[in-house]
């Protein structure tokens, strides 16, 4: 009270420190940076290495299953996984939550370099990686328009280096093309005859190619620095290099041993941009920065870059995400501008005076501008989740400023001064607003326990509310009433247009009121039967979810222009015969797909041991708005399409902001199926990929099979390797080197290029295995005082083998994993069918069958996000008790929530939408929200009860008399979110669930309080008058004066008769 009173005696005081506050909100909005998700820390890490040509078998016991080794021991580790494919390792890491990822990440990487001497020498450093949905790249850029060899060649030493030096941008990518390499082709036969090997020149090329400082001398005026210089400067350079020096032989070259020639490395991936060959640039932003701004310099960038391009080639982005999530953050600013526009029809309507209207509006700016400094402040950043938690604010920052104009309006029609009817406008109405902020306030402290993902995405959006709730309390208390105790009269406005109409409404308003009123009696009389219908309600909530009529998944996909194809082929594909089926599939999408404005192909290889290959096409089908059908609608032509593709499997994924590692969507179903034997893994996947055909709803389930490929397999004599004294490790490398190659330098070139110098076997023993035999190894016989050299047919032979193509592994166990998604039905409920079928299979000991993916997900976040919500509901009720006093009239209260639930989830039914963490946020949003009715009622009815005014009398007199700001509040917060309930823009699927669950718990709680919340009232009344004498058999005068507001007034008479009948005597 002494707040209002200073801002109504001292206006110019308390206007001169909000300016202040908004003065510097406006400046910090300017400092705010942008991105699309607030920073996420995904308690993951991943691991990746590369072994060329290495088989699945190999890579997992020389490379994954090491570093699973090194890793399990790190603290707060819950979970380890591995793929192990041809030529490449992926470890997954999951860590429990609240572990620091970065913290984390350097000690793996200590981890990895202890162990790196027990890894093989040519595989890739293992790279380190975090999963953050805001790391993924900004922009996609294509380069055609000339052979690939020159397309990489410009890639790398004009793009790539002119693209990282844009500030903030953390690395370029380039995929694709022909990368240029100097081959060192051994013809075996010269190498034997000269006595020589695989290693000593390996040994020879790295110890010439050298050049390096050695020191300084230093004269009488300068000192020069001296630097010896062997490096190889042309390839000429590298076939004069002399390998070997003797008498018998004199000097052999490298040339005289093997054929040295410029080519390039073998090619296993193919890119096209709209058919035409293509190398690929992925940029990725560094962690902090304004992804707008980046995308915006590096755009400038490449304009730059086309100038000193060559006239045929072209330069295009194929993917943008900086439109989409500026397009995401207008459109949520137009809703919010949308918002402002409709809150203020509605005020008028109610208010019918401009004055009125413009006092209540003035909140709006205030708050959100004050709000932009706290923001800043605490480190925020201008993100979807807190651009989308102002404009869901509209409407509720205005709540307060209502409830005391209305009061204050309600004092100037009795005749009082508008600078004491402000006072007492406020004074009365005090307790009620606090009530209803902190109740709105108080749901989202629970947000702080939500662990994992979930609680790290609406953190700075549960804050965001609460700042702009508390800012919106007290302008409330401070410039709502400074400017109605100066603008507002007895007579303002009461001529004119607006004013006739404002008669007109205020007599049917009258009239409603008053219908509301003389139904109390009734109402009470029927209270049982109207308590009994509320239960119905709340029991039809659970039939609604239960039957299936409302979806669940964990979050809803958004048409963010892209369509992402992904295309596999049977184990053993060819890279020609996978190219084959993705240029019929890129010609079928550009015949039946119209909408599509790009399309970059990606064609990759099956590798080493015929693993299927795979080809993924991203396509861009540019804004929503500018055509005919959404990004699902296409999916589903793409699927039909798929189906006539000979052999290939095909599939159509659109983007969610918060896929999991591992990908696979917010709909998908993954059943992961472990054991010690992959055979038998093989065959439960079948038994489970046919389980869930049974089931309705999903699509089929599929695996990343293990099945065996067929293979040679060079196979060692370990007692001869020990005659002759030859190593397992120096034969598999040798025979690497033959049929893979070892890069074992590089070629700087004056213009600063880098090309590797890799020694490889020649076409021909490449070809046949059995020339590979001949390939001369060092060895030492036993008391042998030198070295000897011997053939790798001395100590091998050669049998037909099998081995899998990938194998993958949890927590340490062999496990095969099959995907399928959730199609037309309820995510959980074909969750649910799933585990049942799979729980029919009877499984061998030592195995079990895990349903995860986005069930898992979903089940994970509801069960966090309904424990914050209860927590809520019990925070929410200590605070009411606080307030008033009482333990029962709380309980009162709480009877809007379920009610509230009622109308959500008619919401959801409705509109389509699902159960998801956005709607299940909606659900604790709607929690705070839907306490306004019941506190604004109940607090008059204990007003005028304490004045001697009977129980239902009260109630009718305050349903009355409170209906007007009742209904003000509840239709400014509806109308305010329904901008954003529209689903018409950008990003619109994820905010939408919010505003139709919180539109539908505000539309339900507000008609139905009106009967529910009087006829709870009479019960506990009665309730607590019968406990009372049963306790303590003291007279009701004396319970009343316990405390709280329902037991300090009570009415003259005793209660009624049926009261004391039905709780006892």
């Amino acid at each position: 009270m002494n707040l209002t009173r200073l801002s109504v005696e001292r206006p110019l005081t308390i206007l001169m420190v909000i300016l202040g506050i908004v003065l510097m909100g406006a400046v910090a909005y300017t400092r705010l940076r942008v991105d699309r998700l607030p920073p996420i820390d995904i308690p993951f890490l991943g691991i990746n290495v590369t072994y060329p040509q290495a088989s699945a078998q190999d890579v997992e016991q020389l490379i994954a299953q090491p570093i699973e080794n090194v890793v399990s021991g790190m603290e707060g580790v819950s979970s380890i996984s591995s793929n192990s494919r041809e030529g490449r390792a992926s470890v997954t890491i999951q860590f429990a939550s609240g572990v620091n990822i970065d913290s984390a990440a350097l000690d793996v990487g200590r981890r990895l370099a202890s162990i790196r001497g027990r890894l093989p020498a040519d595989i890739s450093e293992p790279s380190i990686f975090k999963a953050d949905p805001n790391a993924t790249p900004i922009l996609n850029i294509a380069l055609s328009g000339a052979a690939l060899e020159q397309l990489f060649d410009l890639a790398s030493t004009r793009l790539q280096p002119q693209i990282q030096s844009v500030p903030g941008v953390a690395s370029v990518n380039i995929s694709g093309g022909l990368q240029r390499e100097i081959q060192i082709q051994v013809d075996y036969s010269k190498l034997a005859a000269y006595g020589l090997t695989i290693q000593q020149l390996s040994t020879a090329l790295v110890a010439a190619n050298v050049t390096a400082p050695v020191g300084a001398i230093d004269q009488i005026t300068k000192s020069l620095g001296v630097r010896s210089v062997g490096a190889f400067e042309s390839v000429d350079a590298i076939k004069r290099l002399v390998v070997l020096n003797t008498a018998a032989a004199g000097q052999v070259r490298l040339s005289d041993v093997a054929t040295i020639t410029e080519a390039y490395k073998d090619q296993t991936q193919l890119q096209r941009m709209n058919g035409t060959n293509a190398v690929g640039l992925s940029i990725v932003k560094q962690s902090g920065v304004n992804q707008l701004q980046v995308a915006a310099d590096v755009k400038a960038k490449l304009d730059d870059l086309r100038k000193i391009l060559p006239p045929s080639t072209k330069l295009q982005i194929t993917n943008d995400n900086s439109l989409f999530t500026r397009a995401s953050l207008d459109a949520i600013q137009r809703d919010l501008i949308l918002a402002v526009f409709l809150v203020g029809a509605v005020m008028l309507v109610f208010l019918h005076q401009w004055r009125n209207t413009a006092i209540v509006l003035f909140a709006i700016p205030t708050v959100l501008i004050s709000t932009f400094l706290v923001m800043f402040m605490l480190g925020f950043t201008l993100n979807i989740m807190t651009l989308m938690a102002l404009a869901l604010m509209i409407g509720i920052l205005v709540d307060d400023s209502i409830v005391v104009l209305e009061n204050i309006h309600r004092h100037l029609e009795l005749g009082v001064e508008p600078r004491e009817a402000a006072l007492r406008g406020r004074s009365e109405i005090g307790l009620a607003a606090i009530a209803i902020t902190l109740a709105d306030v108080i749901v989202y402290a629970p947000m702080a326990f939500v662990e994992g993902t979930v609680g790290q995405l609406f953190r700075q959006y549960g804050l965001t509310i609460v700042v702009a709730t508390l800012l919106s309390l007290l302008i409330s208390f401070t410039l709502t009433p400074m400017v109605a105790s100066r603008w507002l009269h007895h007579d303002t406005e009461a001529r004119g247009p607006l004013a006739a109409f404002g008669r007109w409404w205020d007599r049917g308003f009258a009239r409603l009121a008053s219908m509301l009123a003389r139904s109390m009696p009734l109402i009470i009389s029927s209270r049982w039967v109207v308590v009994t219908l509320a239960g119905a309600l709340l029991v039809s909530c659970w039939a609604m979810l239960s039957l299936g009529y409302i979806g669940t998944e964990y979050a809803p996909a958004e048409d963010d222009g892209t369509l992402r194809v992904s295309l596999s082929m049977p184990s053993g594909t060819s890279l020609t015969t996978t190219d084959t089926a993705a240029r019929q599939l890129e010609a079928a999408l550009r015949d039946r797909v119209p909408e599509i404005q790009n399309m970059f192909t990606t064609v990759s290889s099956s590798g080493f041991g015929g693993g299927g290959g795979s080809a993924n096409i991203a396509l861009d089908l540019g804004p929503k708005d500018n055509r005919p059908r959404s990004a699902f609608a296409i999916a589903d032509t793409v699927r039909e399409i798929g189906k006539t593709i000979p052999g290939a499997t095909v599939s159509a994924n659109i983007s969610s902001p918060l896929s999991g590692p591992g990908g696979g969507g917010t709909t998908s179903l993954a059943v992961d199926i472990q054991g010690p034997e992959i055979d038998t893994l093989t065959q439960l996947a079948t038994q489970v990929q046919a389980a869930g055909a049974t089931v309705r709803g999903l699509t089929p389930l599929q695996g990343n099979s293990q099945a065996s490929s067929a293979e040679l397999h060079v196979r060692l004599d370990p007692a001869r390797m020990a005659q002759l004294g030859v190593t397992s490790q120096s034969a598999a490398q040798v025979l690497r080197t033959t049929l893979s190659g070892s890069t074992v330098s590089v070629l700087r070139r004056p213009d600063q290029t880098q090309v590797d110098i890799t020694i490889i076997g020649s076409p021909e023993d490449r070809a046949n295995l059995s020339n590979a035999l001949a390939v001369p190894i060092a060895g030492s016989a036993a008391n042998a005082t030198t070295s000897t050299v011997v053939t790798l047919g001395q100590v091998a032979t050669i049998v037909p083998g099998s081995g899998p193509v990938q194998i993958q592994r949890t927590d340490r166990n062999r496990t095969i994993s099959v995907r399928g998604t959730a199609n037309g039905r309820p995510l959980g409920q074909v969750a649910t069918d799933l585990r049942a079928a799979i729980a029919a299979m009877e499984l061998p000991p030592g195995y079990k069958a895990t349903v995860g993916g986005g069930a898992q997900q979903l089940n994970t976040a509801i069960a966090s996000l309904t424990q914050a919500l209860v927590l809520a509901v019990v925070l929410e009720y200590m605070l009411l008790v606080a307030l008033y006093q009482s333990w029962f009239y709380p309980l009162v209260r709480m009877a809007a929530v379920p009610l509230g639930l009622f109308g959500a989830f008619v919401g959801l039914l409705v509109t389509g939408n699902t159960l998801n963490i956005f709607s299940i946020i909606g659900l604790v949003m709607a929690e705070g929200l839907v306490a306004k009715t019941s506190i604004l009622l109940i607090d008059y009815t204990n007003q005028l009860r304490e004045q001697g005014i009977p129980r239902t009398e009260a109630l009718a007199e305050a349903s009355r008399t409170r209906l007007r700001p009742i209904l003000m509040t509840s239709a400014t917060m509806v109308f305010g979110m329904i901008p954003l309930a529209l689903k018409l823009e950008a990003g619109a699927e994820s905010r939408a669930p919010i505003a139709i669950v919180v539109i539908g718990a505000l539309i339900s709680s507000t008609f139905l309080t009106l009967a529910v919340v009087p006829a709870l009232y009479t019960l506990f009344d009665d309730l607590q008058v019968w406990l009372g004498r049963l306790t303590s058999g003291r007279q009701r005068e004396a319970v009343a004066a316990a405390g709280a507001p329902l037991e300090r007034a009570r009415d003259a008479a005793a209660p009624s008769a049926a009261a004391v009948e039905r709780f006892g005597k």
